[in-house]
Parts: structure tokens; sequence; C-alpha cells
């Protein structure tokens, strides 16, 4: 009795590992923590740094070693290790040369290989809605909510309904030219923000979801129809 307890624990154990496993190796290929897997640094927190600037390139880029697919981005000397492009399909991101963005994340450098030079693990990317000074933003805006209280007091608004309709439209205006911040990774362990959504029909890189989701029935068949 107990030789069977023990091998349902071991199967268990042995699942878990294996799901868990396949899980890490493909988020260390994208800046998880762990080891070099794929030539890759790991995540290193204390070499957190921000950057600023137009992004130079868009590139869909394999790691030859695991023959994943991932989203980098060019921008001030940097290659931006972004997701994995499965990731990026799922959520049309739809990076563009020229988008001046603000990026902070986790440094590395590599001499040579498939990624030379300096690079950086996404945490975090900031994309600005429009390349135009807040001061000129603010000008405009301020701009439009006046001429938006005229013609509704000359149409015969009361002044609570002017008070209403400018502040709805001020706070529709400030959403659509707000910076927007994309998470990609937990900016102090590297953990990626895809580990959650893998099983959602990815499209590429490292072991697909519909895989994972088939390594796992198959063990949880093998699991209950063993001795308990």
């Amino acid at each position: 009795m107990k030789k069977h307890r023990f091998s349902t624990r071991f199967a268990i154990l042995a699942a878990a590992f294996m799901v868990l496993g396949a899980g890490q190796s493909f988020a260390q290929g994208f800046g998880g923590q762990g080891g070099r897997a794929g030539g890759m640094q790991p995540y290193n927190p204390d070499a957190v740094k921000t950057i600023s600037g137009p992004i130079t390139s868009v590139q869909t880029v394999t790691n030859p070693h695991k023959g994943e697919a991932g989203l980098h981005l060019k921008m001030g000397g940097y290659t931006i290790h972004a997701c994995p492009q499965w990731y990026e399909d799922q959520n049309q991101f739809n990076f563009r040369k020229g988008e001046q963005i603000t990026v902070t994340g986790a440094t590395f450098h590599m001499s040579g290989g498939w990624s030379p030079g300096d690079n950086i693990y996404a945490a975090t990317i900031t994309r600005q809605a429009l390349s135009v000074p807040e001061a000129d933003l603010n000008r405009i805006a301020g701009e439009t909510m006046s001429a938006l209280s005229s013609s509704l007091s000359a149409a015969g608004a009361s002044t609570e309904e002017v008070t209403k309709v400018t502040a709805q439209v001020e706070g529709a205006v400030k959403e659509a030219f707000a910076p927007q911040v994309l998470n990609f990774r937990d900016v102090n362990t590297g953990s990626p923000q895809w580990f959650g959504r893998m099983m959602k029909g990815g499209k590429r890189g490292g072991p697909s979801p519909e895989k994972m989701m088939q390594m796992q029935q198959e063990m949880m068949k093998k699991m209950r129809g063993g001795p308990r």
C-alpha cells in the first residue's frame, strides 16, 4: 500500500515538473529567471535601467539554440527583447519604426552569437500616443474645451450641462493622449507576463499551448489509471 501511494505521488510530482519545466524553459529563452538557456543571459534585477528613444527596427527573431521566435525592437543601440512572437500575435502591439518609446528592464551584453551587443529584457514599454510636447497638448486641450464650452452656452445649455459635457470630453481627450504602459516582465524578478496565458492559443515559439495541454492531459490519464 505504501509503495502504491509513493508511486502515485511520484507521478504527480513528475507531471508538475514536466509542465513547469517546459514553461520555465520557454521563458528563459525570452528573459525569464534561470540559467543561460538558449545562449541567453538570465534576468539580472541589479542591471535594470530605463532608456528612451525612437524605434529603429521591429523584427521577429528566432533563437537558433531553441527554435523560439521572439519580438525584438532596436532602439538607442540596444536590442530590446519584448516577448514571444505568439504573445505579440495575440495582443497585436504593432510596434512601428519611428515610434517613441521608453523601456525599463534588465540590460546585458553579448560579445557574439545571435544577438551581439547591448541587449535589454523589457519589463515595461511605455508608448507615447503622439510625438507632441506636453505643453502643446495642454494648450490644444484648453483651447478645445473653451471653444466647446462657448458653443454649448450659445446653444442654450445650462451651466451644469456645460460643466458635465466639457468634463467628459476633457477626460476622453486625456485618456486618448495618455502614454500607454505595457507590462512584459516583473521588473524585480523577470517573471514573464505571458506565463498565465500560455494556454490560450499561442501560435509560435517553444512548446505551444496546445502541446502543453496535450502533455497535461496525457499525464492526467496515466495518473487516473495508475494505482491509488
